[in-house]
């Protein structure tokens, strides 16, 4: 019997619910802030790696980006929108968004986060292994004699002023957004017995997941194309506190830095008539454990500068692994829907 008047009460509401579907269009209210970690690290895969599968590398360095900011996001929305109750007071929506700006500021090197990483450096009796964990400035090539020669790593490229200001963002998401409204109209009507136009103000939150790039000229992931002669930026070599003059980033580099993740939505809704919405409120980006919701790693193979004696280039190239990791902060938006 129980089971019979559930689904009794969920056909009735099926029956007086409204369905409809809806297009819309809106833009950012502010300036979302962007937050931008990097690192740098050489490696290199030789011959004497072990079956651990460990290889030598240098020193990681970290830095960050302050000040950076993505303008004027524009925004598409598609999907379905169910009003539970005659009166208006319940509604659930579901959509399918895309975004786009062609103004991402990754803003500039903060000198202050520069620094290395945590890991202790590699001590002369364990500069030949590879079964500990540390860092080392050279690794080991085997000669033809079967004994092995050190090799220096480069010096770490260091981290350029500014990455981009006027890089290309696009994310495309899903979500779901269950509002209460107060039907002004529809009490207006059972009070006074005058109709009027359709109004309603309502809350709604919800929950959505997205899909986001950023990107900047013709992606090419191989390719070590992002320096330039002329510009000056600051590093700390390992092991060194001083400051020495680096490179810059070129401005026609390529860059694609993508990735996925959660957000909250909350707002105010103003109902005009049953066919049109208004919708004010921000958008939470959700995080798990400081996870970013996009990353990149561009991997640069580079030669020595000066060949040691006897040795032939596939032998002293190096591998820089260079890591961008991107958060995007709270945004307050606007659109309009069309409900049909």
């Amino acid at each position: 019997m129980k089971k019979i008047l559930i689904f009794l009460l969920l056909l009735n509401i099926a029956h007086a619910a409204k369905y409809q579907f809806f297009l819309g269009l809106g833009a950012s209210m502010n300036e979302g802030k962007l937050s931008t970690t990097t690192s740098n690290q050489y490696t290199r895969n030789t011959s004497t790696v072990n079956e651990t599968g460990n290889l030598f590398y240098t020193n990681t360095q970290h830095g960050s980006y302050e000040n950076g900011n993505v303008k004027d996001i524009t925004s598409g929305y598609a999907g379905l929108e169910v009003t539970i109750d005659k009166a208006g007071i319940f509604t659930v929506r579901g959509y399918v968004s895309a975004s786009f700006s062609n103004s991402v500021d990754f803003g500039t090197l903060d000198k202050n986060s520069l620094h290395d990483g945590s890991m202790r450096k590699c001590n002369a009796g364990e500069m030949p292994n590879l079964n500990v964990q540390c860092w080392r400035d050279e690794f080991y090539n085997s000669n033809a004699n079967g004994a092995t020669t050190p090799v220096k790593f480069n010096a770490n490229p260091g981290f350029s002023d500014t990455i981009s200001n006027n890089a290309f963002m696009l994310t495309y998401g899903v979500g779901v957004d269950v509002g209460v409204n107060l039907p002004i109209s529809f009490v207006w009507k059972k009070l006074t017995k005058y109709k009027m136009v359709g109004f309603r103000v309502g809350v709604y939150g919800g929950v959505g997941y997205e899909f986001t790039t950023y990107s900047l000229g013709k992606f090419d992931n191989r390719t070590y194309n992002n320096t330039t002669s002329g510009g000056v930026t600051w590093r700390p070599d390992p092991g060194v506190t001083a400051y020495t003059p680096g490179t810059t980033l070129n401005t026609q580099d390529s860059l694609y830095i993508s990735g996925a993740g959660m957000y909250g939505r909350a707002g105010l809704s103003l109902y005009f008539t049953d066919n049109l919405r208004l919708d004010f409120g921000l958008k939470i980006p959700i995080t798990f454990a400081g996870v970013p919701n996009a990353r990149s790693q561009k991997w640069y193979l580079k030669e020595h500068y000066s060949l040691p004696a006897g040795q032939s280039d596939p032998f002293t190239q190096q591998l820089l692994i260079q890591n961008y990791n991107v958060q995007i902060g709270i945004q307050w938006h606007f659109s309009a829907n069309v409900l049909f």
